[in-house]
């Protein structure tokens, strides 16, 4: 077991980069396992709720708090660069609230060591003498990749380890969803709208959107698009209609002969490659034609 866990700690380091980073181990005992990662290169922290056990590991020379982990937590040493625990979960009368606990004093990205007894080893091998009083939860790698998932962890790998006895999975705590970058999307892609609207709706014949989707009107929206003279969709429950906030009148492909126009905005999603065929094999448009793709208009020949 020495050597088993030496080696744990010293891949666990060497593999994500954790030579001389602060990496906290949730309910660490005595910190027997602080020691290899200390000798492995990283900073370890231990956290443990008991009081004896934290006094034994101080006792030994290992920075060890003692304190339990809940959602909302925060401690003052934190946030950290990883994270480990080391057959402690199972104890845990919240596995989600303590691991949401733990996520919110780690920085995003950062790698985390999570093993418990496996659940599957004990009915493979049928050992009814493996339940315990203060194991209060039991994990397949199944149910213990659902667990780090929904409490804010992407699951690297889930394995078995020591001869099947326990589960071992790498993590790395989720990164937040940033708003910012689609703000700043949004800002760019509109004013391109608002700049190929002006340029092409106030000369000549004008421009039309082809495309009454969501995402088109979404964006006429936005844009407060009134220079555009008509939308075409192909979808008759459409026709006769008008956009959203901009009230542009929604018509049927017909209208482009019926009333021309020198430009046009493609926004059809997955069929804006249809319509641009359409639009210069089918109705011969000479005009200038920009196609919505990503984030960006695109000009086509």
């Amino acid at each position: 077991m020495v050597a088993f866990r030496r080696e744990q700690a010293r891949q666990f380091v060497a593999g994500f980069d954790l030579h001389r980073r602060r990496i906290l181990e949730v309910g660490c005992g005595e910190g027997y396992f602080l020691g290899l990662l200390k000798e492995a290169g990283a900073e370890p922290m231990g956290l443990e709720a008991g009081a004896s056990a934290v006094a034994r590991g101080r006792a030994l020379g290992r920075t060890i708090h003692q304190g339990y982990l809940e959602a909302g937590t925060r401690l003052v040493e934190g946030p950290f660069e990883a994270f480990a625990s080391i057959n402690f979960l199972e104890h845990a009368p919240d596995p989600v609230d303590l691991l949401r606990g733990l996520c919110g004093n780690l920085v995003p990205g950062a790698p985390g060591l999570v093993e418990v007894p496996s659940f599957e080893h004990m009915l493979e091998c049928d050992r009814f003498y493996d339940f315990i009083p203060d194991h209060l939860s039991y994990f397949t790698e199944s149910t213990l990749r659902q667990l780090l998932e929904r409490s804010g962890f992407d699951v690297i790998s889930c394995s078995r380890v020591w001869d099947g006895y326990d589960l071992a999975a790498l993590v790395r705590r989720r990164r937040p969803f940033e708003a910012r970058t689609w703000d700043q999307a949004r800002g760019q892609l509109v004013a391109t709208l608002k700049a190929f609207c002006r340029t092409h709706g106030t000369s000549g014949r004008g421009l039309a959107v082809w495309g009454a989707s969501h995402q088109a009107l979404t964006l006429l929206a936005l844009a407060d698009a009134a220079e555009v003279r008509y939308v075409i969709d192909s979808a008759p429950f459409k026709q006769g209609r008008f956009t959203p906030v901009v009230h542009t009148p929604i018509r049927g492909p017909e209208a482009l002969a019926e009333d021309p126009v020198d430009a046009m905005i493609v926004m059809a999603a997955g069929y804006s490659g249809e319509v641009v065929r359409i639009l210069r094999e089918e109705q011969a448009f000479c005009g200038t034609v920009a196609v919505l793709r990503g984030n960006a208009l695109e000009v086509v020949p």
